[in-house]
């Protein structure tokens, strides 16, 4: 359960995961053993397993209330395996609790802008020629 956020990449994947909790606190009595239709079914593997469901639930809740957002431009719509990549490196840069939520704008042109928390990090290529020209205008 420590790692749950490890496995959240975007703000679509913390909504999924956290609708998945909310129809299994609507199903937790439920005896029949069918997993309930948009429970992913590791999630349900874990939850059949705990001892104490409505612990369980609210330990997870609780995980995913302390997501962090990064809000990440691109230039593209990026696919998975870049992604993976992308959020692998945002929480070593911001923490396990960071969280995705990915815009495109093509005319940054290339690279990269994060922000967080108000603060942002421009490393897109549209900054750089920004710069350039601010710099042989002097």
């Amino acid at each position: 359960m420590d790692n749950l956020l490890s496995q959240v990449y975007t703000t679509q994947d913390l909504a999924d995961l956290s609708q998945s909790l909310t129809i299994l606190e609507n199903s937790l009595y439920r005896t029949d053993g069918v997993v309930p239709v948009g429970v992913r079914e590791d999630l349900y593997a874990a939850f059949v397993k705990a001892a104490d469901k409505r612990a369980f639930l609210d330990g997870w809740t609780k995980i995913l209330e302390k997501a962090e957002t990064v809000n990440v431009t691109l230039s593209f719509s990026p696919k998975e395996a870049f992604v993976l990549d992308l959020s692998a490196w945002v929480k070593q840069k911001y923490g396990p609790q960071a969280v995705l939520q990915i815009t495109k704008d093509e005319s940054i042109i290339g690279g990269i802008i994060l922000e967080k928390d108000g603060h942002v990090t421009d490393l897109s290529i549209e900054n750089m020629f920004d710069n350039m020209n601010y710099s042989q205008q002097k």
